[in-house]
Parts: C-alpha cells; sequence; structure tokens
C-alpha cells in the first residue's frame, strides 16, 4: 500500500527545523545545565577492525534530559533510544510517535527523524551501532515499541556501559550488543507481539468500521508508523489493513440483509459505509460472489 503520509504534526514535522533548537542538529543545554549532566556518552574510537565485526558501536550513553534532536537525513548507523522516564516524541517520515516510559525507539541507518522532550525531564539510553549483523537481525524495522522486560534491557546496557574505556571495548561490547538485539527481535518483530500491537487495532476497526478511516489513524493507534503497521497487520491476519475493514462492512452487511429485511440495499450500503450503492454492490459480489439481493433471497 502506497504511503501518502505527509507531515501529520507541523510542530514536529521532519521536513520543517524544529524551533526549539534554531535548526542546529544537538541543541545546547538550558542556562545553568551542565551539558555533562545532561548527556553522558561514550565514542569509541571505531577503526576498519572494528568495522568488520558483526556488530560494533559507535556511540553509547545515558542521556538524563533529552531536549531534542533533529536528523532531517538520519545517520549511517542503527539507533535504539530507550526510554528510562518522562516521555519524549518521536517522528519519522511515516508519523509521530509517543516514546513512552519503558519503550525504545528504533531507528535504521539514513532514516530522516527528531524527537524531543514532552514529559520532563525525559531520561534516555542510547545506543547508536551498526555491523552487517545489524541488517540481519532488525532489517529495516523502525518504530517505538514497548517493553514489558524493561529491566533486562537496562540491565544489558548497563552491562556495555561498564566495558567502557577498556582496550578490548570493541570486542567485548560486540559480544555483549548481540544478545541485546535478539532479545529485541524476540520481543518486538514476532509474530506474537505483533498480534498483540493490533488487537486494538481490531477493535477499533470493528467499532468504527462504517465511517472513513486514514492509515495514519491506525499507525497510532498500534504505536507503530504507517509502513510498519501495514507490514506487522498483514503478516498477522494475512490482509491489508483496509481488505479487513471491507470484510467488516460486507460482513455486517450480510446480517442487515437477513435481519433487517425491511432496510433497501442503498440503505444498507450507507450504514455499512458506503455511499454508492453500485460500488457497494460490486464489492459484495467480488467477495461473496453474488449480489446483496441474491443473498437476500435465499437467506
Amino acid at each position: 500500500m502506497k504511503n501518502t503520509t505527509k507531515d501529520p504534526d507541523p510542530e514536529y514535522s521532519v521536513s520543517k527545523v524544529a524551533n526549539s533548537n534554531g535548526g542546529k542538529t544537538n541543541p545546547s543545554p538550558q542556562d545553568g545545565e551542565s551539558l555533562a549532566f545532561r548527556y553522558n556518552a561514550y565514542y569509541p574510537l571505531v577503526l576498519d577492525e572494528a568495522k568488520e565485526l558483526p556488530l560494533y558501536i559507535a556511540v553509547i550513553g545515558v542521556i538524563e534530559k533529552e531536549n531534542g534532536i533533529f536528523r532531517p537525513k538520519g545517520i549511517e548507523h542503527y539507533q535504539l533510544l530507550f526510554t528510562k522516564s518522562g516521555e519524549g516524541t518521536a517522528v519519522t517520515q511515516q508519523g509521530v510517535l509517543s516514546a513512552k516510559e519503558h519503550s525504545v525507539f528504533l531507528i535504521p541507518p539514513n532514516t530522516a527523524h527528531n524527537y524531543r522532550g514532552k514529559v520532563n525531564p525525559w531520561k534516555t539510553y542510547c545506543i547508536t551501532f551498526n555491523g552487517i549483523a545489524a541488517q540481519h537481525i532488525l532489517k529495516n524495522e523502525t518504530g517505538v515499541f514497548r517493553l514489558a522486560n524493561f529491566d533486562l534491557y537496562e540491565t544489558m546496557f548497563f552491562n556495555i556501559l561498564e566495558c567502557k574505556n577498556k582496550e578490548d571495548f570493541i570486542y567485548k561490547s560486540s559480544g555483549l550488543l548481540y544478545p541485546l538485539l535478539l532479545q529485541l527481535k524476540k520481543d518486538i518483530l514476532s509474530k506474537g507481539t505483533r498480534k498483540e500491537k493490533t488487537n486494538e487495532v481490531i477493535k477499533y476497526m470493528e467499532e468504527n468500521y462504517n465511517r472513513q478511516i486514514t492509515l495514519p489513524e491506525l499507525a497510532r493507534i498500534a504505536n507503530l508508523t504507517p509502513q510498519s503497521f501495514c507490514r506487522s497487520f498483514k503478516s498477522t491476519y494475512k490482509v491489508r489493513p483496509f481488505e479487513y475493514i471491507t470484510l467488516l462492512r460486507i460482513q455486517k452487511a450480510k446480517e442487515l440483509l437477513t435481519a433487517n429485511r425491511e432496510l433497501s440495499i442503498s440503505e444498507i450500503s450507507r450504514i455499512v459505509g458506503y455511499s454508492s450503492a453500485s460500488y457497494f454492490g460490486m464489492l459484495f459480489k467480488k467477495y461473496e460472489k453474488i449480489t446483496p439481493e441474491t443473498f437476500r433471497e435465499f437467506n
């Protein structure tokens, strides 16, 4: 399905420089605030030898008070931004997402994005990394994901951070990052997790099937980007989101055709969400192989 989402929230649009930082990639700390306190990060020396490893870390750190980042072209590495406390607003070209407590914002390489604090202080743990194994594990998945076992990730994060300044950091951190990413894949990309994320969407569809529903609207409920939501929904239910809505409408129409025989086909068409009775009839025949009139006659 072609995604036509355009800057859903002008205040946080990735196509516009956020006024709060004047277009700078890294905003300055507020008056009287220590930059060291706000951002405690470790930047290991990444040589060509490290880049040959399956995984390597470029940056890892604790951000006590995340003010915001604007990256219109993204960066060359994967990024994980774990929310320890507070709340942030995370944005990609596909939509605006809420980075709440005990969630992770996953950003693949070269993906335009920005984020900023919403409920302060927004405390985060960040890992910027790359390597040939990263693509195999995470693909190009992007979005904000709730982590029920956040304490486990926190422990794994600090196990990596404790290795900083050690001579063999690149190798030790590579070995420690691997199980973290495998756990993340299990938690956010498994079919069971996808189904949990779409259950609320299914309920919303069933309650609103008879009105116009947009893709960004459904994606926000699942707290995914529209593209990620479409992939997740199709993987779980074997149909695209709007085909599922069509099937819901046809099912409701079948119920009305048999239970409310005084209603005309045009009236049923409007009730289930179609302004055109002829279009409704065409869809009904496509899925049921008979017209609405014939269905009513034999039921």
